[in-house]
Formats: structure tokens, C-alpha cells, sequence
């Protein structure tokens, strides 16, 4: 959208079109028939919902939480320096 010099308008306006938080769904229905052509039984399933952990390890979606107690102990263990702002090499 950028691309184009799209600005979003109103869907990009929090104010104007705010946005409904509903909690995550535990299950989801889905929709299973049963059909048969010739002298087999076919039984499509649809609905519920698909699962792709990998998108969730992408960079763009990966963030640090660089004050807990797991980090500060790799911190220490690899002697990183207390701060970001320093150089450290072996």
C-alpha cells in the first residue's frame, strides 16, 4: 500500500474505525459431509481453523524481552555487557 501512495484513510484511523478486541477462541466448529460418488464414500471436512507456528518465528514478529530473568542469566553466562550500548567480542 505504500507502494502506491495508498494512505489507508479511515482503516487506518483508530479514532474513526476503532477496533473490537474479542478473546482468542479455544475451539472452532467445522462442517464434515457425507457424499458418495460411485463406489466410493467422500466425506469432505471444513471450518475450524489452521495453525502455522513458523510465521510466528519470523524476524518481524520476534522481540526480546531483554529484562527477564532468562535473558540476564544467558547475559551473564556468555559475558555479554550490562548495557547495549558497548562492544563485546571474545
Amino acid at each position: 500500500w505504500r507502494r502506491v501512495g495508498w494512505d489507508g484513510g479511515v482503516l487506518f484511523d483508530a479514532q474513526r474505525l476503532p477496533e473490537k478486541v474479542l478473546p482468542v477462541p479455544k475451539t472452532a466448529q467445522c462442517v464434515a459431509n457425507a457424499v458418495i460418488k460411485g463406489d466410493m464414500l467422500v466425506t469432505p471436512v471444513g471450518g475450524g481453523f489452521s495453525i502455522t507456528p513458523a510465521i510466528s518465528l519470523e524476524v518481524e514478529h520476534l522481540e526480546i524481552d531483554r529484562k527477564s530473568a532468562h535473558f540476564q542469566q544467558l547475559r551473564k553466562k556468555i559475558r555479554m555487557p550490562e548495557t547495549d550500548d558497548q562492544w563485546w567480542w571474545d
